[in-house]
């Protein structure tokens, strides 16, 4: 190999852009483990469902429809309705936002 080809091939290694520590890190992570990277993203979404609780249930957690009381899953109610008239998906957010918040704070 001539040392102009020697100079090309380095001179091409150089100008390769370096990435970041954390998206190499990423990558790295989906290519060796990638149902741990499923089970990662589950739990960083549950986690972010306790943190926006408050903004993205349809109800509040304390609101009463006594006529739909006890009703399954449905279009309006996705996860059903318990036997105080509460919306399930409004209390189940409610207590993963508790639970986080003692997490953070032992003294909450």
């Amino acid at each position: 190999m001539s040392d102009i080809e020697a100079d090309t091939i380095s001179s091409g290694i150089q100008k390769r852009k370096k990435r970041p520590l954390l998206v190499d890190l990423v990558i790295r992570l989906v290519k060796e483990k990638p149902l741990g990277t499923v089970g990662g993203v589950i739990v960083l979404l549950m986690f972010l469902a306790g943190i926006l609780a408050d903004v993205i249930s349809p109800y509040p957690m304390a609101e009463m429809h006594m006529a739909d009381r006890l009703l399954g899953p449905s279009a309006q109610y996705w996860l059903g309705t318990d036997n105080l008239a509460g919306y399930a998906q409004s209390c189940y957010l409610r207590g993963s936002y508790l639970y986080g918040c003692r997490l953070g704070c032992p003294g909450y």
